[in-house]
């Protein structure tokens, strides 16, 4: 359900609203446009009188969302989302540009790589610190050494970076890293498939304060799929 508000509605006016919302055991997502302001509603949305809702003066209009995925509706937000990592930006009219090497080897190849990205125009740094293999003779990835390698790589040339985190048990793994804890809450992104079943591991992820990367890496994956696992990541835990 969203609701609507009109446009001459106060600050306070919504506070009130959105408060009395929480009240009744909603999760609510603010969604401020150039013109219009929405109040999105995420969870059991019967126990909300929908003719009360709409009959408030600051109210425009109250409509149900059929969709199952919600936070990542239009109809939450019609106008783009703009998300800052670092000192750039992805999302609206920015064209982000992501480069690197597959998998982190060693200072001297990701740190070259990463001048060399750079020059060409990316915007954001990749790559592997843990490459999981069938095989337990193949390169595993250098793991929390990787990381620190991407964190010199950033030093070096001022690229946010991204590594894919697969599991709980990597994200753990990094997050006991003291500079990662840094790095996970305010300038790196985690790459994590969007077919991934775990719930556990979609909250851990969504209770960061750091920007996710949702990747599509999945056999026939569905729109319906994809978006609310976008969802499952923004929710806060």
């Amino acid at each position: 359900m969203i609701a609507v508000m009109k446009q001459n509605t106060t600050d306070a006016q919504i506070e009130s609203l959105t408060s009395w919302l929480k009240e009744q055991g909603l999760s609510v997502h603010l969604s401020r446009g150039a013109y219009q302001t929405i109040i999105g509603l995420v969870g059991d949305t019967s126990k909300i009188d929908e003719d009360l809702l709409a009959s408030l003066e600051y109210v425009e209009s109250v409509k149900r969302i059929s969709e199952p995925f919600k936070s990542a509706n239009r109809k939450f937000h019609p106008d783009d989302t703009v998300v800052t990592v670092g000192n750039t930006s992805v999302g609206g009219d920015i064209f982000a540009f992501i480069a690197g090497p597959c998998s982190v080897e060693s200072e001297e190849q990701l740190i070259g790589i990463a001048k060399s990205v750079k020059a060409a125009g990316a915007t954001m740094l990749r790559g592997g610190a843990f490459k999981p293999r069938t095989s337990p003779y193949d390169f595993q990835g250098l793991k929390d050494e990787g990381i620190r390698l991407l964190l010199k790589a950033k030093e070096a040339t001022g690229l946010p970076i991204i590594t894919e985190i697969m599991n709980i048990n990597m994200l753990k793994s990094a997050l006991a890293l003291e500079e990662i804890c840094g790095l996970l809450a305010y300038t790196v992104n985690v790459c994590v498939p969007s077919d991934i079943s775990s719930a556990a591991y979609f909250m851990a992820l969504g209770a960061l304060k750091g920007e996710t990367l949702c990747k599509n890496v999945g056999i026939n994956p569905t729109r319906t799929g994809i978006l609310t696992a976008f969802d499952r990541l923004g929710v806060n835990y």
